[in-house]
């Protein structure tokens, strides 16, 4: 449980999984460039939680409420990127 908590604290592994991500969104685009704009809405709440994500990082030791919050909303980003990505999926499918 401490290597977690270290490693989701850690701002170089924060900064690789932002860069991580923007090359996935542009990959993404450019795979799907004729498609209409939700279905990237994916990519774009994952790039946001990587990049509030990061932002807590660097505001947490300037105020602690601040970083909280945004580590709370990148936690919400996230989970909307999972929701995007599955109803994505089933659009396909269907």
């Amino acid at each position: 449980m401490n290597i977690i908590l270290k490693l989701s604290d850690s701002k170089i592994l924060a900064w690789i999984f932002l860069i991580l991500m923007l090359v996935i969104a542009i990959g993404s685009i450019l795979m799907r460039f004729k498609t209409t704009w939700f279905e990237i809405s994916d990519v774009f709440f994952g790039y946001m939680c990587a990049f509030t994500h990061l932002s807590s990082l660097y505001v947490w030791p300037l105020k602690h409420s601040a970083g909280d919050k945004l580590e709370r909303v990148a936690f919400v980003l996230g989970l909307i990127s999972v929701i995007c990505f599955v109803a994505i999926y089933i659009n396909k499918i269907a």
